[in-house]
């Protein structure tokens, strides 16, 4: 069984190890990127199936990814959960392009997996590109 590839993206080690442990032990293969450069290198490279997406990093800011992923024909469909511990919930409910889900920061790792699962079920049903899992 292929298992879904999610790429973790945030600037604290602590919570990306959270995160990345979390999915693991759900079945999920987790990829790591600290700086929102060295995602959209490793998203180009070997898109995943999801991506979750701290917004508040040094450098380039989360929403500085999800345009850069959207603006690329190799990544634009790629789910992003946006991960925050600011106050986005308006700015993301009111149509964030690019941003399947989000999370407020702390979230616990059952609501993290219930995200990320609802997210790439979603576009395996309405995606006609490579299936779930590969790349």
């Amino acid at each position: 069984m292929i298992r879904s590839r999610v790429l973790v993206v945030d600037d604290f080690d602590d919570a990306r190890e959270l995160y990345c442990l979390a999915l693991e032990t759900a079945g999920f293969r987790a990829v790591e990127a600290e700086s929102g450069a060295l995602a959209l290198e490793r998203a180009a490279q070997a898109p995943p199936d999801a991506i979750v997406l701290d917004i508040s990093m040094p450098g380039m800011d989360g929403w500085e990814v999800v345009r850069s992923l959207r603006a690329s024909e190799r990544t634009r469909n790629i789910p992003v959960v946006v991960l925050t511990g600011s106050g986005v919930r308006g700015r993301v409910n009111a149509g964030e392009p690019g941003c399947a889900a989000y999370l407020m920061k702390p979230c616990t790792p059952q609501q993290l997996i219930e995200v990320v699962t609802s997210v790439i079920e979603a576009r395996g049903a309405t995606d006609t590109g490579r299936p779930s899992g590969t790349g």
